[in-house]
């Protein structure tokens, strides 16, 4: 008897065993997102802090410069990452196959062109040194600068540096200006550079958005779908309890609270509405600012007459409620 009701307890016990383990889900494949610092990327790191991803199923990699994340994504080290919109235009340029699925923020002022003090005109930069990252939007903002002063290239010496370069440069009197965004412009003001020109002057051109390889857009889209939650509650709580977020925030940068708020207001964060007017429907409004650009970027001879891009936007992640 005793027997039997052992060995019917072991048939009952391996039975509910595998009911449990059928339930169990394997785990989701890992999602890498890859960004540089900048204050409009920064709720995805908050909603990392808040323990709204999944430490197996969203990694988030920080990296010291916008080129080292082209790089790691040419590389195929990312299936994701935070670009401006010309550095996705690079991108698509060398090969990579990108949807965007959100957009992050315009610049309104966080990205500008600082000189020394004695500078005080666009037109005074003839023949000086300006430290410029080999990107993109560094070269898009130094393009619409001389242009603005009439002056092109060749009348100014060009001094390639990543953004953690920028500050001891200029400390160093090594050059006389910076083309530069926030956290970093913000450092080189507390040593007397001045702005000379910003974002604010070419509306619409400096665009962040994510941008996913369009084979983890069908193999990871639940974890995609996170990430977005994650970051528009974020967003919410940002918006709702300003200074404790800020506090957060302000840490991750190396900016204390204070500076954060005033970087911020230079920034225009799209929020969710925001996002599915930009990017839902036949011709998404996105497309006007990619044309603009694109337009620039080949007076500017950063993009060749015959390179075709073509762009696909997903909105669907954008659409979800969170």
């Amino acid at each position: 008897m005793f027997s039997y009701f052992r060995q019917t307890t072991r048939l009952l016990l391996v039975a509910s065993a595998a009911l449990f383990l059928s339930c169990v889900q394997e785990p989701l494949p890992m999602l890498t997102v890859g960004s540089n610092q900048w204050p409009g990327y920064e709720a995805m790191y908050l909603a990392k802090s808040m323990g709204l991803y999944e430490q197996e199923e969203i990694k988030l990699v920080e990296f010291s410069s916008a080129t080292e994340v082209l790089d790691a994504l040419h590389a195929g080290l990312l299936d994701a990452a935070a670009l401006t919109l010309d550095e996705y235009l690079e991108a698509k340029i060398h090969g990579s196959d990108l949807t965007m699925v959100l957009i992050f923020d315009y610049s309104a002022g966080a990205d500008a062109l600082l000189a020394k003090p004695e500078i005080k005109e666009l037109a005074d930069l003839k023949g000086k040194k300006i430290a410029v990252e080999s990107s993109a939007v560094g070269a898009v903002m130094l393009y619409s600068a001389l242009a603005a002063a009439g002056l092109t290239d060749e009348d100014i010496i060009k001094v390639y540096s990543t953004p953690n370069e920028h500050v001891l440069n200029y400390d160093r009197g090594l050059v006389d200006a910076v083309v530069v965004f926030e956290p970093v412009l913000s450092q080189l003001k507390l040593l007397g550079a001045q702005p000379l020109f910003d974002s604010l002057q070419v509306p619409g051109l400096i665009v962040d958005v994510l941008a996913v390889r369009s084979t983890a857009l069908k193999e990871k889209h639940q974890q995609i779908q996170h990430l977005v939650d994650g970051y528009f509650k974020a967003l919410a709580w940002l918006n709702s309890d300003k200074a404790k977020a800020l506090n957060k925030m302000a840490w991750h940068l190396g900016m204390n609270a204070e500076q954060l708020a005033l970087a911020l207001e230079k920034i225009h964060i799209l929020q969710q509405d925001e996002n599915q007017a930009m990017l839902a429907g036949d011709r998404p409004a996105i497309m006007h600012n990619i044309k603009q650009l694109t337009q620039m970027m080949r007076k500017a001879g950063l993009i060749k007459e015959t390179d075709v891009l073509n762009h696909r936007v997903e909105p669907v992640f954008v659409m979800q409620g969170n």
